[in-house]
């Protein structure tokens, strides 16, 4: 189901020869405010260098969270730090800000809420200032000071605009909690290169890849590399690793708001499959498997929806959940795919958080040829059925078609058609993209359906065909 997804960390830029940059320089976010209001609510403020697109959404209360307003900035950047400001009153406990994303640039405001009451973007102001009114405010004409602050947290969807600026509190390092502590080879076999990643407490990696130069990178929020890992301007390094295929592994040092995070270069040949998957014997340590066999055909993005804290939708009973349904479809389809000669690469292989950017961001460094997401439907109030599959440029409507046609084929479900909708995921993606409702988790029968093995490998089978027929149809096959 394509609705919401909030990570909990934020990526911020290293200076590594390589890593893509963007090419128009990001417009600073100076300055984040929140202010209580006789009415009983809360004014929140932002002020940028000069007008930028925004969008927002609304995230509802979830176990361990509290509901959220989130307010996405495209092409922009915070001045300075991340802001944590306790408000603790008008309905707002909190906000929030930080660097969501480097490449693409988005700050990504969060406003943490102690009730579900109503919110208004006020964007009439000339000087471009963005407020948003949670619950009553007073007059909203009269915009307040907004003192020196700190800066704060975003996230995606509606146009906007905001304006210019104020210095920040410079940025205060705080105390390191996590750390990566070792990146352990552990051998060649099957086809297969594997790295143990060792961390002393709880973290949320993100993969992605490039192809120019080729290389797989992990980055792990807020784990510093431990110092035992190399020297702080270089870190430790295998080069000329045993594995066909693949030259060196790399740790870097990257700051991360008030705190640090590692990143985890691998420079390959060529762009590889891989898997990230929990240590069964260690809660802290995760698994790194690189598959260094060739699969040299084209290259499929394949994105699972939701994952981590992100659950998706669930089923009536609210016991499963859409991300951790849709993983083993997407699994299952990047080994029918690699059987078919064409190379797969998934936006997680685990239940980890993704930006919902950075999904069709992971296709466009891979030069990939299509990106298929799969997800499960729902809906708020009755009952649905069938499937449907999601585009949003002209360009993706064979891929579309086809997709459907074969989900329909596989599943025997009503055929709901394909909508074109604009979607961040198949929006940003710059190759034919496509998101599949495969069937609605909140039928019964449907979930039914999905919970049977041999539905199952339908699904995956039809999905390899929808993508295999797209490819030889545009002469990539």
């Amino acid at each position: 189901m394509r609705v919401l997804v909030l990570a909990v960390w934020a990526i911020v830029a290293l200076a590594m020869p390589g890593v893509a940059q963007v090419q128009d320089p990001p417009i600073a976010v100076t300055n984040i405010a929140a202010t209580p209001q006789q009415a009983g609510g809360t004014l929140v403020t932002i002020r940028a260098a000069e007008p930028v697109r925004y969008s927002t959404f609304r995230l509802g209360a979830m176990e361990g969270y509290a509901p959220r307003f989130v307010v996405e900035i495209e092409g922009a950047k915070l001045a300075e730090g991340v802001l944590n400001l306790p408000v603790e009153a008008g309905g707002v406990m909190r906000v929030r800000a930080s660097q969501y994303s480097v490449v693409p640039p988005i700050v990504r405001v969060v406003v943490d809420l102690d009730s579900a009451g109503p919110i208004r973007i006020l964007d009439e102001s000339p000087s471009g200032l963005l407020r948003v009114a949670i619950g009553e405010i007073d007059d909203p004409a009269a915009i307040p000071p907004t003192p020196p602050g700190e800066t704060t947290e975003i996230s995606p969807t509606v146009p906007g605009a905001l304006s210019p600026p104020e210095a920040l509190v410079p940025e205060v390092r705080q105390p390191q909690g996590l750390h990566l502590i070792s990146v352990e080879p552990m051998g060649f076999e099957d086809g297969k290169v594997s790295f143990r990643l060792v961390l002393d407490g709880p973290s949320d990696p993100v993969f992605f890849a490039q192809v120019k130069p080729c290389r797989l990178v992990l980055d792990i929020p807020k784990a510093a590399p431990e110092a035992t890992l190399g020297r702080p301007d270089g870190w430790a390094s295998v080069e000329g690793w045993i594995a066909p295929g693949v030259r060196s592994v790399r740790v870097f040092e990257i700051p991360d708001g008030k705190v640090l995070s590692s990143r985890v270069v691998i420079d390959c040949e060529r762009l590889m499959p891989y898997d990230l998957e929990r240590d069964r014997t260690d809660p802290f340590a995760w698994i790194l498997s690189i598959m260094v066999e060739p699969v040299l055909g084209p290259v499929v993005v394949i994105d699972p929806g939701h994952g981590g804290i992100d659950c998706g939708a669930l089923d009536d009973a609210k016991a499963l959940q859409e991300a951790d349904l849709v993983l083993p479809l997407a699994l299952g389809l990047r080994a029918e795919l690699i059987a078919r000669g064409i190379c797969p690469v998934l936006t997680r292989t685990a239940d980890t958080s993704v930006d919902l950017y950075h999904r069709p961001y992971i296709a466009n460094q891979t030069d990939a040829d299509l990106y298929l997401s799969i997800h499960l439907n729902a809906v708020a109030v009755g009952r649905a059925s069938g499937s449907l599959t999601l585009y949003t440029n002209p360009a993706s409507l064979p891929f579309a078609k086809t997709i459907q046609a074969e989900l329909v084929k596989a599943l025997g479900l009503p055929d709901m058609g394909c909508r074109r909708e604009d979607l961040v995921v198949t929006r940003v993606a710059e190759m034919p993209a496509v998101l599949a409702e495969v069937l609605f988790i909140d039928n019964p029968s449907e979930l039914a359906m999905l919970q049977n093995p041999g539905v199952r490998a339908r699904v995956i089978q039809g999905l390899a065909d929808g993508v295999e027929k797209a490819l030889r149809d545009a002469g990539k096959l």
